[in-house]
């Protein structure tokens, strides 16, 4: 998985899912390496 499709999932997949007050813990995800996933 790269960092284009990494974002994408994170925006269409797991963002809507989530409700108010849920916490991620992204393990063992770079993320912060990826401006783009970071920010979705």
């Amino acid at each position: 998985m790269n960092g284009a499709v990494l974002g994408t999932c994170i925006r269409e997949v797991l963002i809507p899912d989530l409700t108010s007050g849920t916490v991620v813990v992204p393990d063992n995800l770079a993320t912060r390496y990826n401006a783009q996933a970071a920010a979705a």
